[in-house]
């Protein structure tokens, strides 16, 4: 393939800025982990890796933090390098257990993308027709969304290979990939109207805040310098997917919301259900960029999710009922889809665009050295609705399932990734793996497992 000494840099987005900030309290990584069952050649998968990394220079890029000047720096000589680890768990006795432990310790392998390259793929051996394929990534670089876009790439290059076919690949330029299609396509009026609603719920949610304090999980050993973390998946299928789909109905909400208002109800119940009404929880959810460039009927494939989520302040004293709880949250991301609100990147756009990088990163550490409760919320929860849409069968294998896993350390909180495949309905939750025991984790997921599909109670 034809190799180029030159160095490629594309300009920092304005949101990597904030994510890389704020990345140094809470390292945050993403990942998407697809159950495979079939066939699979790992030599083919890790060519068509690097293919993937070819076509795109920014997957193959670390970051350049200059004071004024901040860049993804392509690293032609790093992508000579598989990125694909692989490990084989099949003669282990467990071999299930033995990959979640392959899988615990490489969710907290942190990603330095002054460093290294941004993303990174591990394939798990479980036996002789089944595979753990899973996609990393560090948040300043895309979006759960995105990380489908490269896993489809990957597939492409697959199948490609399986055939035979010759492959020479084209690197594509950033703006095809990239969020500045976005930010062309929106107008400056939409822009003013989500700074200016935006503004007025800040101020909402810090009235509501200067009445209470902010609520986070009662464990018993709330470890804040404890710099693992573990994971617990739910899966609801059969008869309690039927279940958790007619509740939502019933209720006139989405899964998602029905998730968020569960969990909100399950921290409340754990918490003993006693504290102050004025004190409150806060959650960050995900924005659909998608409503933005509507009209022009295309996504940017890699930097997919310009604004990120959007947070939600829900005070202790709405939590009465399930039923209004989930109203409450039905009402929050309605007026998300009506109005386009972002985090407050949005309120922040003007002064991002000329703040040094480094300079955000130092005053971020020095506001969570102060007040270390004030960057975690109560849950980020991401959702991805139905994954049927957006993945195809993986070449020589039948996918069992696909799981999202959101990685930051942050004070005690979770992290919630909330995918559908086929009938069933995947959460998966992270937090810190020294707030608690297991026993106590054991206690609180099936308090939430309850929360999610049982009617409301008395």
């Amino acid at each position: 393939m034809h190799q180029t000494s030159s160095v490629k840099r594309f300009p920092f987005v304005i949101t990597d800025k904030v994510v890389y900030a704020v990345d140094g309290v809470s390292k945050f990584m993403l990942h998407v982990v697809m159950d495979l069952e079939g066939s699979l050649q790992p030599t083919l998968l890790a060519q068509a890796v690097e293919l993937t990394l070819r076509q795109t220079p920014i997957l193959r890029s670390v970051a350049r933090l200059r004071v004024f000047a901040s860049y993804w720096e392509a690293q032609d000589g790093i992508a000579r390098e598989s990125q694909l680890q692989v490990v084989d768990v099949s003669h282990e006795p467990e071999p299930e257990q033995a990959a979640h432990s392959v899988m615990e310790s490489y969710i907290n392998d942190y990603i330095d993308i002054t460093r290294t390259l941004p993303m990174r793929f591990l394939l798990i051996q479980l036996g002789p027709q089944r595979w753990w394929f899973v996609a990393k990534v560090h948040h300043a670089l895309m979006d759960p969304l995105a990380i489908t876009y490269v896993v489809q790439d990957i597939q492409m290059f697959y199948q490609r290979l399986l055939n035979g076919e010759s492959v020479v690949v084209s690197p594509e330029p950033l703006a095809d990939r990239g969020r500045w299609p976005v930010l062309k396509s929106v107008p400056v009026s939409l822009w003013l109207r989500v700074m200016g609603v935006g503004w007025s719920r800040l101020r909402r949610h810090r009235r509501e805040g200067r009445k209470g304090r902010r609520l986070h999980v009662n464990f018993s050993a709330p470890a804040l310098h404890s710099d693992t973390i573990a994971y617990r998946t739910l899966r609801w299928s059969g008869p309690a997917y039927l279940t958790a789909r007619a509740r939502a109905k019933s209720l006139g909400v989405t899964f998602n919301d029905l998730v968020i208002a569960a969990l909100l109800q399950a921290v409340h119940k754990w918490n003993g259900g006693g504290s102050n009404a004025n004190d409150f929880y806060t959650i960050v959810m995900p924005v659909d960029m998608r409503r933005y460039v509507r009209a022009q009927g295309r996504m940017p494939r890699i930097l997919s999710n310009y604004v990120g989520g959007t947070l939600i302040t829900v005070s202790v004293g709405q939590l009465t009922t399930f039923e209004e709880t989930a109203r409450h949250i039905a009402r929050e991301t309605e007026f998300i889809r009506q109005h386009h609100v972002g985090l407050r990147h949005n309120l922040l756009l003007p002064f991002l665009l000329i703040a040094p990088p480094q300079w955000l990163r130092r005053t971020v550490q020095r506001i969570h050295a102060r007040h270390p409760e004030r960057l975690a919320p109560t849950a980020i929860v991401a959702y991805m609705g139905k994954l049927e849409r957006l993945f195809a069968p993986f070449p020589g294998c039948q996918i069992r399932g696909i799981e999202g896993i959101g990685t930051g350390f942050y004070p005690v909180g979770f992290d919630v990734s909330v995918f559908a495949y086929g009938k069933e309905y995947v959460a998966t939750l992270t937090y810190r793996k020294g707030a608690c025991t297991e026993q106590e984790m054991d206690r609180f997921i099936s308090l939430f497992w309850q929360e999610v599909i049982s009617e409301e109670r008395g």
